[in-house]
């Protein structure tokens, strides 16, 4: 239903007068301010919530509720003669009294967001802001951040390609509890798209994304704190895998994953055995399926596992991966840490060495040092008896 929407706003686009001043109230002194402060852009104000009745449908409720939606009261709601879409969120409200807290534009002609140009005054008060089935494909950096307030953030069913960290700051992440961004036209999203959002709870990406960069909440590679996330959904996005450090996932209460071309592979393994197990270690409980039972959860590849369903795998999918990590994991521990009795062969071999080389040494000097003594002794008997002077007998050996 959301997609034959956009086909009518497209329609409505193709069929746009010149002009659209009749869209506007017959005072002129908002129409003159805006021609001379983005005299580049052609925007349009209205003037809602005030006595002057105009051909759109725009409430402003008691308790603070702000609905704006083009009438359907006729066949031919989308003319442009009879109660047109909004084509821009740069709205006055009248009604000085009323204080916005919810606003809903649904199924108008947004094309853009711009800074500054979103509920201006009223920035600080919104906390939930609706902006589902419309045509918006851009969105200004810091667009968000002036809005202190807004804990909810609806853009379902609309044309935007990415939500950088420009769009998505620091600033809005401080406040950002809840952000829908279904069936919108995202192709992946990239490392630290999602960094920024340290409050977000819940998180929908239904419809979106062929690919999700494991860094994209800055957890994987910068070990920043990820954001308490409580609900995830990334239905028929088209995903082979989920990187198992994507998130804290002890953290998650509940996950949609279904319509995914699964490959059951060993990095899939640490979802599909906590799937299988009945205590569910990481308190996957409320596995959120496409409403038609768990047997979406199935092996798209490899070949010879395609079609099985992750109920009939091991409970100990890819048991080897594991017990190698481990072990790589010890060894590394060994080398890093070795123990202080811990004696290598090269200090056996040095051992050893020293052993042969004191044996060789003593070999040597044993006998040389034995030759020496008895030499010594020799000429003490021989040539001198110092006990007994008169007996000394002097021997001539050249009379021989």
């Amino acid at each position: 239903m959301a997609f034959n929407c956009k086909a009518d706003n497209s329609t409505t686009t193709t069929i746009l007068p010149p002009t659209t001043t009749k869209t506007l109230p017959p005072a002129t002194t908002t129409t003159e301010t805006i021609s001379t402060t983005t005299a580049y852009v052609e925007t349009f104000d209205y003037e809602v919530c005030g006595n002057v009745t105009l051909k759109v449908d725009c409430s402003c409720s008691q308790n603070g509720y702000l609905y704006c939606t083009p009438s359907h009261d006729d066949y031919y709601y989308w003319s442009w003669m009879k109660n047109p879409p909004f084509r821009s969120t740069n709205l006055k409200i009248m009604n000085e009294s009323f204080v916005v807290k919810q606003v809903k534009f649904y199924e108008n002609a947004l094309t853009t967001l711009q800074k500054d140009k979103v509920l201006p005054g009223n920035e600080g008060t919104v906390e939930i802001m609706n902006l589902e089935s419309n045509n918006i494909h851009y969105i200004d950096n810091g667009t968000f951040d002036s809005f202190t307030a807004l804990k909810e953030l609806d853009l379902t069913n609309n044309y935007l390609t990415n939500v950088s960290g420009n769009i998505l700051t620091k600033e809005f992440g401080l406040i950002l509890q809840k952000l829908n961004l279904k069936q919108n036209l995202f192709t992946s999203i990239t490392a630290l798209d999602f960094s920024n959002l340290m409050e977000l709870k819940d998180l929908s990406l239904y419809g979106n994304p062929n690919y999700i960069h494991e860094n994209a909440f800055g957890y994987a590679y910068n070990k920043s704190s990820p954001p308490p996330l409580e609900s995830f959904s990334v239905e028929y996005c088209n995903l082979s895998t989920i990187p198992e450090e994507l998130l804290n996932w002890h953290n998650v209460k509940k996950i949609g994953l279904g319509g995914n071309p699964f490959i059951c592979n060993c990095s899939m393994a640490w979802l599909i055995n906590d799937l299988v197990s009945p205590t569910h270690s990481m308190n996957l409980q409320n596995i959120a399926t496409t409403g038609y039972g768990s047997s979406d959860f199935q092996c798209s590849g490899p070949y010879g596992l395609k079609g099985i369903s992750f109920a009939h795998l091991s409970k100990n999918f890819c048991p080897n991966e594991v017990k190698r990590e481990c072990k790589e994991v010890k060894e590394k521990i060994v080398k890093e840490l070795p123990s202080p009795f811990y004696i290598s062969w090269f200090h056996i071999c040095v051992g050893i060495a020293l052993i042969c080389f004191g044996i060789i040494l003593g070999m040597t000097i044993l006998p040389l040092f034995r030759l020496c003594c008895s030499r010594q002794k020799k000429e003490i008997i021989g040539f001198s008896n110092q006990n007994f002077p008169d007996d000394l007998v002097h021997e001539d050996f050249d009379e021989c």
